[in-house]
């Protein structure tokens, strides 16, 4: 392939990874290359810049030699929590730098940088009822789990502002209920009524539509980065080792790790069943709802698990979608696109 190619790097809590894509990815959508370093992100939650900068020289020379393409654009995409902006003038390699904490903030980015008129600003009262909530860590050894119940609705103003910053920068917003939004119309091409559990490394977004409304919505705090830090204290290893270590695991018995194995096990019964039991509709049990997990990369086993104590039909959205497990918003996106639904 002959085309210019744009390099995505991300950088989150547990690693920095890369992503070769075609410059036409809206169209044509493929992934050349993929690497995962460890992340950079310090204790005090601040990046490492110049070595970021040599892991990124590495990661462009590499990919360029892998692959044989010519890399034109390299795009980062911040997706750590209260991780600040980059200083955008410190760097000759980096064009784009990208928060995605917050919708708003990469709204008055791309405007800013593109000059689209378009691009409206909206309050979260838009497309949220409630203000979003900021939780505090909790015990994950109890059942005292944060739980806020909220309804929302989708405007077409988020639709509109996506389609036109897609078209622009491969972002791939995850802490936000935009991504939420995306699932939804996506699966709203199928089917009129289904529970959405949405899962994300601080906490689980849980939903039920019926008839096309949105019925029930719930956030429940987590609690995974609790038991990611209290492993890495516990065995003095990183914080990425130990979040591979709970994967690897899992819920497959390991005398050697037998507390690391309690854990989990108590981990799951105490928060992840919650994610079904909280709703408090008949409809769970009168009909035969389709369930859908979103983002099952995090623990492998918690399909299974649903699976068994609901003995309802679980469907792993990564599954379903025939894709890698953190590219479903990017498959949807596409999707939605080509089908003319945005």
């Amino acid at each position: 392939m002959n085309e210019d190619v744009v390099l995505i790097v991300e950088i989150n809590d547990l690693y920095i990874k890369s992503i070769l894509l075609q410059k036409n990815w809206w169209q044509n959508y493929k992934v050349y290359n993929s690497y995962k370093i460890e992340s950079l992100l310090l204790v005090n939650n601040h990046i490492n810049f110049e070595e970021f900068q040599q892991q990124l020289q590495k990661f462009i020379y590499h990919i360029e030699y892998d692959s044989g393409e010519k890399i034109i654009d390299v795009i980062v995409i911040i997706n750590c929590l209260y991780v600040e902006f980059f200083n955008m003038t410190k760097s000759l390699l980096v064009n784009n730098f990208v928060k995605t904490s917050h919708i708003n903030h990469l709204l008055m980015y791309v405007k800013k940088h593109t000059n689209d008129k378009n691009i409206v600003l909206f309050e979260e009262t838009n497309y949220l009822c409630d203000n979003i909530s900021v939780f505090k860590p909790i015990d994950i050894y109890t059942n005292n789990l944060v739980i806020t119940k909220k309804y929302f609705k989708v405007p077409n103003l988020i639709f509109n502002n996506i389609n036109n910053i897609f078209k622009k920068f491969l972002i791939d917003i995850k802490r936000i209920h935009i991504n939420i939004c995306i699932i939804i119309e996506y699966l709203l091409k199928f089917m009129d009524t289904f529970i959405l559990i949405n899962l994300d490394f601080y906490h689980i977004d849980v939903l039920l539509l019926e008839f096309g409304k949105i019925k029930e919505y719930y956030k429940i705090n987590l609690g995974l980065n609790n038991l990611v830090r209290y492993i890495t204290q516990k065995y003095q290893i990183s914080f990425y080792k130990a979040y591979q270590l709970i994967k690897q695991v899992g819920l497959v018995y390991d005398k050697k790790r037998q507390d690391i194995y309690d854990i989990n096990i108590n981990f799951v019964e105490n928060i992840w069943s919650n994610s079904f039991d909280i709703i408090k509709h008949d409809i769970k049990y009168k009909y035969n709802i389709p369930i859908f997990i979103n983002g099952g990369q995090l623990l492998q086993p918690i399909d299974y698990f649903l699976k068994l104590k609901t003995k309802l039909n679980i469907n792993n959205l990564n599954t379903y979608l025939k894709c890698p497990p953190e590219f479903e918003s990017l498959y949807i996106f596409q999707y939605l696109f080509n089908e003319k639904k945005i």
